[in-house]
Order: C-alpha cells, then sequence, then structure tokens
C-alpha cells in the first residue's frame, strides 16, 4: 500500500492516518555540479521522477537550476527526507554534492511544491551556496528564526524567481 504525506501526518490513499503521530520535520540543503549541461527534456524527465519521488515520501522543496548547477532545498518528514537525499547521493546525473546545511523545521517554506523549479542566474546560486544556512533567534517571540540562506531563498522565490 502506498501513503501519502498530508502536512506532518502519514496517511494511505483513502486519507486514513497510518501514525497517529506528528511527523518531526527536517530540511536539507545542497549544491552539486550536474555531468553534463541538462537540455530541456533532461531537465524535463529530471523533475517528472523527482516530483514522483517527493511526492510518495512526503517531501517539498524547490531545485535551481543554471548552467549544469544545481541548488536544492528539500524539507519534509525526516524518513522522507532521508529516503530522497539517499537517492539523490547515489545519482550518477551530478558530481561534487556539497551539503550546505541539514536542520530540524517547525513548519514547510514550500508546502505547495512537490519540487518547484526554476532557472535562476549563476549569481543568485553563488550567493545561496556562500550564505549562512544557519539559523539565528531574531528576538523573543520569533516563531523560527530564518538563516540568512533562507531569507535568501525566499526572497529570490517571492520576487517571481520560482
Amino acid at each position: 500500500m502506498r501513503s501519502r504525506w498530508q502536512g506532518r501526518v502519514c496517511c494511505d490513499e483513502a486519507g486514513n492516518t497510518l501514525e497517529p503521530t506528528i511527523m518531526p520535520l527536517e530540511s536539507i540543503i545542497y549544491v552539486s555540479s550536474a555531468e553534463h549541461d541538462l537540455a530541456d527534456e533532461e531537465l524535463e524527465r529530471l523533475l517528472l521522477a523527482a516530483r514522483r519521488r517527493n511526492q510518495e515520501n512526503g517531501v517539498t522543496g524547490a531545485l535551481l537550476y543554471h548552467d549544469a548547477m544545481f541548488f536544492q532545498y528539500l524539507e519534509g518528514p525526516s524518513s522522507g527526507v532521508r529516503e530522497v537525499y539517499g537517492h539523490i547521493q547515489r545519482s550518477q546525473l551530478h558530481h561534487g554534492l556539497i551539503e550546505l546545511a541539514r536542520s530540524p523545521i517547525a513548519e514547510r517554506a514550500f508546502p505547495a511544491w512537490f519540487m518547484g523549479f526554476t532557472r535562476a542566474p549563476a549569481s543568485t546560486i553563488l550567493r545561496l551556496s556562500n550564505a549562512s544556512w544557519k539559523a539565528a533567534v531574531h528576538g523573543q517571540g520569533a516563531a523560527q528564526p530564518m538563516s540568512e540562506g533562507m531569507i535568501l531563498l525566499l526572497d529570490f522565490w517571492r520576487s517571481g524567481g520560482g
């Protein structure tokens, strides 16, 4: 039986809760280089497979691409993120994978995107790659501290980049 994820709770295809406990959420951010600059058709195949795998594992996020450079932000239940990231690490489509951050999160930044995608300027990928992904506490009562990298990613995405 295949499962699907609703928010942070795992459900079967009929919507019945499989695990009554709230699943802890995790994010992973990485960069890597494609083996070659991917044609539109290759990117489309990659995205279709990634979206299917992410949906099966309750993972959402965003992928940015420029001239054979990948930047990816993944989020979801820890077990789902580990499953998807393990597949990414084993993929022969890219090399030089560098994990920028891995951390628990309180809520999703991309809840509607099993795999949001956009082509991004090289300068954006470089800024995201060099940003700090360690969250800083922004005073008392802050909902969830945001890192410099997360602020840059969300600003880029919301400004029409994604």
